[in-house]
């Protein structure tokens, strides 16, 4: 679904997907992934295990961060050529428009644009500055933002692109891709079900205001 929406045939591509309980990635080029690797992080995981409170905390970010990174560590080794970064799913769109990404069927979410939305909730969740409505986020999207920008920033990502959802014509291509991917990888159990949920966007359940903040950011 993802390879019928990029407009340069050969484009090396890396699709993810953050679920409730854990983050999928997957990289490769054409019909067939170089590499799938699951990560056990989530939007609702890291909510569950580190923002104990509503507004998190200085010290509940530091830990969030320390263990998105030690996750997001596992993905450099598969990354060995360079990517465009793509993802399907609505709270990456929710976000994009967040940051002030005009909205469409595909949106281009730079890092920048993700450094100073950060930056924003990290300064209204410590009380640096006033709530916004602006900035609508509940503790999932939260995780799912400090998850996104961990692994742009990390991995060296300049953009992600954001696609609409596929269309229900596109779901039994999808299938067939699913398959396709799991003869070349070949896929265990586990595998083929994440590619084909990946895919799709939903896995099982499964900027001055950064520097001014007290939270590390690199």
């Amino acid at each position: 679904m993802i390879r019928s929406r990029i407009p340069t045939l050969g484009v090396q591509a890396t699709l993810l997907h953050v679920g409730e309980e854990r983050t999928g990635v997957v990289t490769g080029n054409d019909a067939a992934p170089e590499a799938v690797l699951m990560l056990e992080i989530g939007s609702r995981r890291v909510a569950r295990e580190h923002f104990r409170h509503l507004s998190p905390t200085e010290g509940e970010l530091e830990h969030a961060i320390a263990t998105i990174e030690y996750e997001v560590a596992r993905v450099g080794p598969m990354l060995r050529n360079r990517s465009t970064l793509f993802a399907t799913d609505e709270v990456f769109r929710q976000i994009a428009t967040t940051a002030g990404v005009p909205a469409g069927a595909s949106m281009i979410l730079r890092l920048e644009l993700v450094e100073q939305t950060f930056g924003r909730f990290v300064s209204e969740a410590l009380g640096q500055s006033p709530r916004s409505n602006a900035l609508p986020l509940d503790r999932e999207s939260a995780a799912t933002l400090l998850i996104l920008r961990e692994f742009m920033h990390d991995l060296q990502f300049g953009s992600i692109n954001v696609e609409v959802s596929p269309t229900p014509m596109e779901l039994s291509a999808i299938e067939e891709r699913r398959s396709s991917w799991c003869r070349a990888a070949p896929c265990s159990n586990m595998d083929r079900h994440s590619i084909h949920e990946e895919t799709i966007g939903g896995l099982p359940e499964s900027s001055a205001s950064d520097r001014e903040s007290p939270v590390r950011v690199s």
